[in-house]
């Protein structure tokens, strides 16, 4: 920028520890992991319950989440200003990438989720709701992917930008991403409050009805 400093030898050397990022990567490949060895022994043990299209988005949703969480991410930690224009490219160049692998990842756990509502609520008014949900839910994570690609013209100027500003145009990125968390939210928050209705009416023990509340949460978060 015209009439700008230099940053300081300060400023350059300064940086947070990337350290955290890559073991929270790390702990969550193998959760997911253990998650999903459990999920394929349950069915083995019990197939009935759990029917193809679960397995096939829960299945889907792993490789995508591994595929997220095993992007290294180039220069985590410094200042723009204190890396390469190789690195900053790079990692420009992953973001778009993990932009492909989050999207999915989050649909097929969310419609794996809603399959299992659908399967345990034979409420037609609650399955109509469920499908609805389904819907929105790929409709949202196939526009949030058009927009991402069509966001940047020509698309390589998403990376290429850090090596020569002038190669293309790019819209509001960062609008574009909190534009998407709106509608994800609201998915969430209706996936959240949807089995309650059913559930109160439950006439169980206490403890069998504390078990069926925390599956159902950990199945909505």
């Amino acid at each position: 920028m015209a009439g700008s400093s230099p940053p300081s030898s300060e400023y350059i050397v300064e940086m947070n520890n990337s350290a955290l990022d890559e073991m929270v990567s790390t702990a969550f490949i193998v959760i997911d992991t253990l998650f999903l060895l459990v999920f394929y022994l349950s069915r083995y043990f019990n197939p009935k319950p759990v029917g193809v299209p679960m397995l096939v988005c829960n299945t889907l949703c792993y490789v995508c989440c591994m595929r997220s969480a095993s992007v290294g991410i180039c220069g985590v930690g410094y200042h723009v200003a204190a890396v390469s224009v190789t690195t900053f490219q790079t990692w420009l160049q992953l973001s778009k990438a993990l932009e492909f692998t989050y999207t999915p990842a989050v649909i097929f756990a969310k419609l794996a989720a809603l399959l299992l509502f659908y399967q345990v609520f034979e409420v037609p008014a609650y399955r109509r709701i469920i499908v609805g949900i389904g819907v929105m839910i790929v409709l949202q994570g196939v526009v949030f992917l058009i927009l991402a690609i069509f966001i940047c013209r020509p698309f390589k100027y998403f990376g290429t930008q850090a090596a020569d500003v002038s190669d293309g145009t790019c819209g509001d990125v960062m609008l574009f991403n909190k534009s998407y968390s709106i509608p994800s939210l609201a998915t969430d928050m209706a996936m959240l409050f949807l089995p309650w209705p059913i559930l109160s009416k439950l006439q169980m023990p206490t403890s069998e009805m504390v078990g069926f509340i925390l599956t159902f949460l950990i199945g909505s978060l």
